[in-house]
């Protein structure tokens, strides 16, 4: 996979983090954090309206995948040998990216549109998860091999869970317009929240020491998050995993057969 100018900035930061056994502890907690915590309260609610065992199957795989890909980064944390440290909320991208939808994640889901909303929000989060792993994977690589492998393996079933999240949106929506446009702002949305997520997490590893950088430098990290949040946000460069115009005639056998 190639790397954009931007992601290669980012990559810059990351080394300077796990370049520490803290630091990397504090992205591994992270991680795990983001695979096993809200995202379970959301397929949970939508097991709850999905009426067709198919879209079940894949929903129950899905959440069943993200639990263990959560235990398998909380080994790579045990491994760098430091007690991990709570990740505070601040920096907890799913409940920021709730918050910008309207706290979606606390409504009941009691409708196929709701279906399709869900999965256009874990859609979206897929997508950034599928542009950032390949670049998690090359830094670990120098640091840490056993962990850059996990975080491999991960990208490819993040890759897949883009098709179920397809299929399911897809299949749920009132009409593929609704679809797209849902999609579209919610990237939107998706895209300032991470944003500004990042812009926080930069100032938080400088406060408690994870990156060591000269003033200098640090000033840098800082400006370019804050100037990245002003202009609009970080828009993910990844949308290829799922067809974003699908023929208006094909049936939900051939969306079940691409997440397969």
């Amino acid at each position: 996979m190639s790397f954009s100018l931007r992601d290669r900035l980012a990559m810059r930061y990351m080394t300077h983090l796990t370049q520490t056994s803290e630091g990397r502890s504090h992205l591994l907690t992270q991680l795990a954090d983001a695979e096993d915590n809200d995202e379970g309260r959301l397929f949970d609610r939508v097991l709850a309206r999905v009426d067709d065992p198919r879209f079940e199957k894949l929903v129950r795989r899905h959440q069943s995948d993200e639990k263990r890909h959560a235990a398998l980064f909380r080994e790579c944390a045990a491994r760098t040998g430091v007690t991990p440290v709570p990740v505070p909320d601040r920096l907890q991208m799913l409940p920021r990216l709730d918050r910008a939808l309207g706290a979606r994640f606390d409504q009941a889901i009691t409708s196929r549109i709701a279906v399709m909303q869900a999965y256009v929000v874990l859609q979206v989060l897929e997508e950034r998860a599928v542009t950032q792993f390949p670049m998690f994977q090359a830094v670990f690589a120098r640091f840490d091999p056993k962990t850059a492998a996990v975080l491999a393996s991960v990208a490819v079933d993040e890759a897949r869970h883009l098709k179920y999240c397809h299929a399911i949106a897809r299949h749920y929506a009132p009409s593929p317009a609704v679809h797209a446009a849902t999609l579209a702002d919610y990237r939107q949305i998706e895209a300032q929240a991470f944003s500004e997520n990042s812009r926080d997490n930069v100032r938080y590893t400088m406060e408690q020491g994870l990156v060591r950088v000269s003033p200098v430098e640090g000033a840098f990290w800082k400006g370019l998050t804050e100037l990245t949040v002003r202009t609009g946000g970080n828009l993910t460069p990844y949308f290829g995993a799922a067809p974003e115009r699908p023929r208006a005639d094909r049936d939900v056998s051939e969306d079940l057969a691409m997440a397969a």
